[in-house]
């Protein structure tokens, strides 16, 4: 029977909201959050018995737009969040494990997009996927959050979902045609 080992409310700010967490090197934890009004993305690195590590991160850079519905993966020794803001544009900013911002907000897609999420890519980078107004793209960026090609298109799909295999590429799931569908994509350098 799974018991409770630890506990931590390492999410401050006013009304923090849409939490997600993604664990480094079986060490470091990062748990980010979107908080404030319009609102910005907060981060905050943990161990895995919960023990804060540093201080808590301002991801978002402003919080003169709404930033919100953050999402976080691993890869390699870097941590990358993904969020929409503004309603329509996907930020992208990568770090460290030992919580230094490598590459800062950066517009990763614009143009009406929403509901970013990524996974690692097994290479060291990561891979995106979000929704435009009519279908799911998905995009490889390197661990300098550089794309690496064009997005890959899956038309009339929405609410996108990636899992990462474990001997490389992902699958993909999407919502298209009244059905759930998926994809497994294959990466490569």
């Amino acid at each position: 029977m799974p018991v409770v080992a630890a506990r931590s409310e390492p999410a401050g700010g006013s009304n923090p909201r849409d939490p997600a967490v993604s664990l480094l090197a079986d060490t470091t934890l990062l748990v980010v959050w979107s908080a404030g009004s319009p609102g910005e993305i907060r981060g905050q690195r943990l161990n895995t018995s919960l023990e804060v590590q540093g201080s808590e991160l301002g991801l978002s850079g402003t919080a003169e737009t709404t930033s919100a519905r953050p999402r976080t993966a691993s890869s390699g020794d870097a941590f990358a969040v993904v969020w929409e803001e503004g309603g329509g544009t996907v930020m992208l900013t990568t770090l460290g494990a030992d919580g230094v911002v490598r590459v800062g907000a950066t517009e990763l897609a614009t143009g009406g997009v929403t509901g970013p999420v990524v996974a690692p890519d097994l290479l060291g980078g990561f891979a995106v996927a979000y929704q435009n107004a009519t279908d799911v793209e998905l995009i490889r960026v390197n661990a300098d959050g550089v794309p690496q090609a064009e997005p890959l298109r899956f038309t009339g799909g929405s609410r996108p979902e990636l899992a990462a295999i474990p001997d490389g590429g992902f699958v993909v799931a999407y919502l298209a045609g009244g059905s759930v569908r998926l994809a497994r994509v294959g990466c490569v350098p």
